[in-house]
This record gives structure tokens, C-alpha cells and sequence, in this order.
């Protein structure tokens, strides 16, 4: 497997350090690499891919690959669409994924290193049981209706009838990325904001909520992000994203 994801960890380490130390392993894979043993699931959709457990799912392909160092962040990286850009701009856009799938990860409860030991199952499983029209010769299904768990599990938020892409991008996340903004800011990485955010209608949008934590992004760059989510944000950003819950609850109502 190439060396694609080295310079994309290091900047993810040198910028979020609190939250990505040297001890914590940090898988960050290409579609090209996987393409041929994840199979069609990932041909289509989002620029990138994470979930909770998603390093437990690709466990077998990493310990194949010689990559396995137990758990830690894991995303895919949809490298075959930025193909045709220019080499300089093409590194900043993957860069820009990368951090915008770590801010997910971010939200997620911290992996539990015991689970690492856990083998994935592999025993035989309907076909309903994952997205795919056949299964991969490396990946067994079961370990494919993981993967599709997965990804699913990890965008969960307060109100269910959002889809799981609005789900996963709303107020928690936005500030996640605001802090994350302000750090690439300050260690003079490249942040393109619409691949950073991805705003998600019908959440109000990333610049509303940033200017709403006020100077928070540095007034709590000494903590590890982790470390801010434990914190109430500001009344000002409470009182927007308590807001966008209470709009999106009546739309939901008035659509049943």
C-alpha cells in the first residue's frame, strides 16, 4: 500500500496534537488503495469516511497491509475524484478532508483499546445485511454490514428523522470545525472552509454558529478539543443551535 496518508498524519498531529498525541495510531486510507477490496459501497457518496469503529472494521486490511498498531482514528479518503486537479491544490483539498473526518471522530466517544483484541466476526450473514451486491474476496459480509453499521452508528444526533448526513453535521460538529479552523489557521495549513464544514442544509450555517463562540477558538486553544466539548459553548451558540432543534422538530412535525 502506498505511503499516501504520511504527510496528511503529520499535519493532523502537528496542528491537533492534544487530540492526535505521537501514542494514538491514525489510519488514513485512499479509495485507490481499498478500492479492490472494499468493493462497490465506496464508488459512490461522500468525500471521505469515518465511524466509531470504523479501525475495527478495516482492522483485516490493515493487518494485512502491516499498518496495524491497534485502535485509533481511521477514515477513508476519496482521493480518486481529485484526480484531475493540480498537484498543489489536490494536497490541500485531501488535507482538508482529513480534517474534516477527524472533526468527526472528535465527536465520538474515545476508542476503547481492549476492543482492539476483539477479532471481527466472520461468520456467514444474509446478503440484507450490507449494501453491497457482492461480497469482496477479502472482506467477508459480515464484516461488510460492519463497515455499513458503522457509518451509520457515528452520525447519530438528538432528532432521528434527519438523515444520517444531516445528522452528523450539525451544532456540535460546527463548533468542533470552528476550533479546528482556528488551529490550521495558526499553524499556517491551507483550511478551504466548504470542504472543512460542509454545510448541511437545514442547519444554520458554519459562519452563524463560529461568529456565535465569540473568541472561544482562542481563548481555549490550550485544551485539547475533547477537552472544549466537556464545556458548555457560549449562550449565544446554545441559543442558535437550541433554535435550529426547535425549527427542524416543527418541520419534522409538519411533514408527518
Amino acid at each position: 500500500m502506498r505511503n499516501f496518508a504520511h504527510p496528511f498524519v503529520a499535519e493532523l498531529r502537528r496542528v491537533l496534537q492534544m487530540d492526535f498525541p505521537a501514542e494514538m495510531p491514525v489510519y488514513i486510507l485512499s479509495d485507490i488503495d481499498v478500492r479492490s477490496q472494499m468493493g462497490p459501497m465506496f464508488c459512490h457518496g461522500p468525500l471521505g469516511w469515518t465511524g466509531s469503529e470504523l479501525d475495527l472494521a478495516l482492522q483485516s486490511i490493515l493487518q494485512d497491509a502491516g499498518m496495524w498498531e491497534g485502535r485509533g482514528f481511521a477514515t477513508i479518503i476519496k482521493e480518486s475524484v481529485f484526480l484531475d486537479q493540480q498537484p498543489l491544490h489536490r494536497h490541500w483539498l485531501l488535507m482538508n478532508v482529513t480534517f474534516h473526518e477527524a472533526g468527526h471522530f472528535l465527536t465520538y466517544p474515545e476508542p476503547v483499546d481492549h476492543a482492539a483484541e476483539e477479532e471481527v466476526d466472520s461468520s456467514p450473514t444474509s446478503s440484507e445485511d450490507c449494501s453491497c451486491k457482492a461480497p469482496s474476496p477479502t472482506l467477508s459480509r459480515s464484516q461488510w454490514a460492519m463497515i455499513d453499521h458503522v457509518l451509520w452508528a457515528s452520525s447519530r444526533s438528538r432528532n432521528p428523522e434527519l438523515s444520517k448526513k444531516q445528522r452528523c453535521h450539525g451544532p456540535e460538529f460546527l463548533r468542533v470545525q470552528a476550533h479546528i479552523h482556528h488551529r490550521m489557521a495558526a499553524a499556517g495549513v491551507v483550511a478551504i472552509e466548504e470542504t472543512l464544514t460542509c454545510h448541511v442544509e437545514p442547519w444554520t450555517g458554519f459562519r452563524e454558529y463560529w461568529t456565535a463562540l465569540g473568541d472561544e477558538p482562542s481563548r481555549l486553544a490550550h485544551l485539547s478539543i475533547r477537552e472544549i466539548l466537556n464545556i458548555d459553548p457560549p449562550p449565544a451558540f446554545a441559543a442558535l443551535s437550541e433554535a435550529d432543534e426547535r425549527r427542524l422538530s416543527q418541520l419534522d412535525q409538519e411533514a408527518a
